[in-house]
């Protein structure tokens, strides 16, 4: 995979232009794309009416463009004659598509490295199935649930000590690494609802069984340490009436296209980056859960604006 692309899709308005939405995409902080374009010359300043963080910005607003292109005010500009929510709503939607298992199944295998993040899209009743090596040989170690449309999962190729397990109840675990999307603390991330770490050749494999006869899958191997964040916008809640989180199991994965597929990558040989760190038939890892996540590390955008970020 590549370094980290993340960036956001934005809404705003402006009192000078009732009626009319601004629905672009950028890399930088939306507060400070709000800001440049208050320089070109509009008599108000805009207002952040919603963004939503994408691995593909880009090709995120072009899809929502092109969603919204019979209320666009001009074929060339990125206004549209539309409600903020309407306009949400379409973003909503097109990122389940952008970040969502489609896209992502095109490489039979994709290996995460240190600084790369990844961010999945989830849909309902998706299933992630852990495959590491605890003593040198493969085995499930663990199965995780999506709950509710649009929740998300990331991947951050980074340092063990930044990493932590909710499940193994470590330190950190509990600290949200990007509570909030701006330097103020005043736009909210979603709910954090898993955070668990995977060790370097550790394997994760991303399945979708929705319809049978389109089973999609993604196969994800780390190179390095990973730390795994669950996000969702709107929390499920369970029988015991507490939130869903991503170690809860509503679901059974024993249909046919699950197993095969499961079975299929248990046969698979040690991971490269494996094999370089058996010694004497003992793996070495590090010691994690040392210090507290960097939010910078998530969101490269909190630094200092760049000059030569993209943004429309």
């Amino acid at each position: 995979m590549s370094k980290s692309t993340i960036g956001f899709v934005y809404v705003l308005t402006n009192k000078s232009m009732p009626g009319l939405v601004k629905i672009g995409y950028t890399r930088d902080l939306v507060e400070d794309r709000a800001k440049a374009l208050f320089k070109t010359g509009v008599p108000s300043p805009f207002e952040v009416e919603f963004r939503v963080i994408s691995a593909f910005p880009q090709f995120l607003e072009a899809l929502v463009h092109e969603d919204l292109e019979y209320c666009r005010e001009t074929n060339t500009r990125e206004f549209f004659r539309i409600s903020p929510e309407e306009a949400i709503d379409s973003i909503l939607s097109s990122r389940q598509f952008i970040d969502g298992i489609s896209t992502h199944d095109l490489a039979p295998k994709l290996l995460i490295n240190k600084g790369d993040h990844a961010l999945l899209s989830l849909k309902a009743g998706q299933l992630f199935v852990v495959i590491s090596f605890p003593d040198g040989k493969q085995e499930i170690s663990d199965v995780w649930q999506a709950h509710t449309n649009g929740d998300t999962l990331e991947l951050l190729g980074t340092d063990a000590k930044y990493t932590s397990s909710f499940a193994n109840n470590e330190p950190f675990s509990l600290d949200d690494p990007l509570p909030f999307f701006n330097r103020t603390g005043t736009a909210e991330n979603d709910g954090m609802i898993g955070k668990e770490r995977l060790l370097p050749g550790d394997r994760l494999l991303w399945m979708d069984d929705s319809d049978p006869d389109k089973f999609k899958f993604v196969f994800y191997e780390m190179n390095t340490y990973c730390q795994i964040i669950a996000r969702t916008r709107q929390p499920k809640i369970g029988d015991n009436g507490m939130p869903l989180v991503l170690n809860d199991l509503t679901r059974d994965f024993n249909s046919i296209p699950i197993k095969k597929c499961v079975l299929e990558k248990l046969t698979l040989g040690l991971p490269k980056v494996l094999a370089e760190k058996l010694v004497n038939g003992e793996i070495e890892m590090e010691n994690a859960a040392l210090e507290r996540p960097i939010a910078e590390d998530w969101l490269p955008a909190l630094l200092k604006k760049s000059k030569k970020r993209s943004s429309r």
